[in-house]
């Protein structure tokens, strides 16, 4: 599997989670207008404990549910991989560690703006923490400006 096809997969596979979803809220509201919200609004744990309930009648609809929201998981999860994630999710906690204790480092920040911009080109999206991209930034720039100073 290419790269460029998984974020197409994952939406193929969330959208048929949604249907599954619809199905067996829809068998749900059949049953009782309660379990019917709770599969709708509290999913998947309402919609598990409404498959173990009524296992006999709903295997299908919660089998079809719980297939294709597990796929969708292990395949959203395989797409934050490739796109760096968790290194975005690792480096934003330096930082933000460094920010609290006053004592960011060169290293962190640099980091954190490696991983925030090789996310942002991966994934396309534009997410940008401005609150910690400047503190890192401002950090770079104090930093240069020491060091030509010393030179």
């Amino acid at each position: 599997m290419s790269k460029g096809s998984l974020p197409l997969i994952t939406q193929i596979a969330a959208a048929c989670s949604l249907l599954a979803l619809g199905w067996l809220t829809v068998r749900a509201f059949g049953k009782n207008p309660a379990w019917g919200l709770a599969v709708m609004l509290i999913s998947p744990v309402g919609a598990t404990f409404f498959g173990l309930q009524y296992w006999g009648q709903e295997k299908k609809a919660f089998l079809s549910y719980l297939i294709t929201f597990s796929i969708t998981v292990v395949l959203a999860l395989m797409l934050f991989t490739s796109w760096g994630g968790w290194d975005l999710l690792r480096a934003t906690y330096q930082v933000n560690n460094g920010i609290n204790s006053r004592m960011l480092t060169t290293y962190d920040a640099e980091y954190f703006v490696k991983a925030s911009a090789s996310f942002n080109e991966k994934s396309g999206l534009n997410i940008q923490d401005s609150y910690r991209m400047k503190k890192a930034r401002n950090k770079l720039a104090t930093d240069a400006e020491e060091k030509i100073a010393r030179e």
